[in-house]
C-alpha cells in the first residue's frame, strides 16, 4: 500500500467537496472488508497503525537504494532547483512558479527542472513561464526512472513542496530520499515527519507550502 487512500479522497478535485466525507467513509468500509483477511505490504511506517484489522502486514519503505543511484555530482552546479514526481498544484507546481517569479523579479537567475507526468495545463504553465522569463525552465514530462536522477544531479537543490492536505502531512516522499542520496540540499514543506527525518542532515530548509 503506497498511500492512505481515504486521506487522498479528501483532496481529489474531481470529487465534489460536499460528497468527499461520504466517499471517504465508503472507501474506509471497502478497505476494511477487502484488506482484513489479506496480507498487506505497507510502503511507510505511518500506514500500518491505521489498519489494526489487517491480520498480517510488513513495512517495506519506498526509499532510494543507494546501490542503484548515480554518483553525486562533483564540480560546479547549474543554478537550477529540481523537482521529480507528478506535477500538480497540490504537489507544489503553482507555489514553486510563484516563488521563482519573485526571485526572477529580484534579478536572481534561478532555473527549475520539473520532471514527471502532469496535466497538460500544469506542464504548459511552467513552460510558458520559462519562455516569458528567458530563464532555464526544463519540463520534459515523464522520464524513465533510470534517467531522471542523472538529469537533476547537477542542480543546486531538490524541492518537495507538497500542500498540507490528504496524506501528504504524514508521508516521507521518495524524492526526498533520492535528493539526499544525490547530496542535494533539500527544500521541503514544514511537516513534522520531514523535520524529524532530516533534522540531523544540516542540508535542508523548511517552508510554508502555501506561501511563495
Amino acid at each position: 500500500m503506497h498511500e492512505l487512500l481515504p486521506e487522498t479522497v479528501m483532496s481529489k478535485p474531481w470529487i465534489a467537496p460536499a460528497l468527499r466525507s461520504a466517499v471517504r467513509a465508503g472507501v474506509e468500509l471497502g478497505e476494511r472488508l477487502l484488506l482484513g483477511p489479506l496480507g498487506v505490504v505497507f510502503a511507510a511506517d505511518v500506514s500500518a497503525p491505521r489498519y489494526p484489522y489487517v491480520r498480517e502486514s510488513v513495512v517495506v519503505r519506498n526509499w532510494a537504494r543507494l546501490e542503484e543511484m548515480p554518483k553525486p555530482h562533483q564540480g560546479p552546479r547549474r543554478s537550477s532547483v529540481a523537482y521529480i514526481g507528478a506535477i500538480s498544484p497540490l504537489r507544489g507546481s503553482t507555489v514553486t512558479l510563484d516563488a521563482l517569479r519573485i526571485l526572477w523579479g529580484r534579478g536572481l537567475k534561478v532555473g527549475v527542472d520539473c520532471i514527471g507526468p502532469g496535466a497538460v495545463a500544469d506542464l504548459e504553465a511552467l513552460r510558458d513561464a520559462g519562455r516569458e522569463s528567458g530563464f532555464d525552465v526544463r519540463v520534459p514530462g515523464a522520464v524513465g526512472a533510470n534517467e531522471v536522477l542523472s538529469l537533476i544531479k547537477d542542480c543546486v537543490a531538490g524541492l518537495s513542496v507538497l500542500m498540507p492536505t490528504g496524506n501528504y502531512n504524514d508521508t516521507i516522499p521518495t524524492k526526498v530520499c533520492e535528493y539526499m542520496a544525490l547530496e542535494l540540499p533539500i527544500i521541503v514543506s514544514d511537516f513534522p515527519i520531514l523535520r524529524n527525518l532530516i533534522a540531523s542532515a544540516q542540508c535542508w530548509t523548511t517552508v510554508d507550502p502555501r506561501s511563495p
